[in-house]
């Protein structure tokens, strides 16, 4: 059988009888998940709602076998090796001309722009995924 679809939304409904947050379908009739305060702090509760329904509507069209294989953590890595592709071609080719200019010199790839606009798409994911900013910030 599949999982409710997305969207999912959050929603707190005050501290009430322990329970401190409730998942619910797109249109707020279906209630997937409530998240209690009992064996945490109300604050963690609430936190741990918020993450399902982040984590859910994050992850939609991606099938469930696929996310516990880790697929949301390979394409990180594959993200993160890219870049690292990339710093060392930048780093190779200012080492041998202070003066390099990525789209003037042979070397580059067949569609630069195409390659450095995923390259960028890459950083980017990369720190969103563990909680800084593109350009490394936190």
């Amino acid at each position: 059988m599949p999982h409710t679809p997305e969207p999912w939304r959050y929603e707190d409904p005050g501290y009430s009888f322990g329970c401190a947050a409730h998942v619910y379908d797109e249109t707020g009739r279906v209630l997937i998940a409530t998240c209690h305060a009992s064996g945490a702090t109300w604050y963690a509760a609430v936190d741990n709602g918020r993450r399902i329904v982040a984590a859910v509507n994050a992850c939609a069209g991606i099938p469930t076998a696929a996310l516990e294989q880790g697929v949301v953590r390979n394409l990180l890595a594959a993200c993160e090796a890219m870049i690292r592709v990339e710093e060392e071609r930048v780093r190779r080719s200012r080492a041998t001309d202070p003066y390099w200019n990525p789209k003037e010199r042979p070397g580059s790839p067949p569609d630069l722009a195409l390659y450095l606009e995923a390259v960028r798409l890459a950083r980017e994911a990369v720190a969103k995924a563990k909680g800084g900013a593109p350009d490394g910030t936190a």
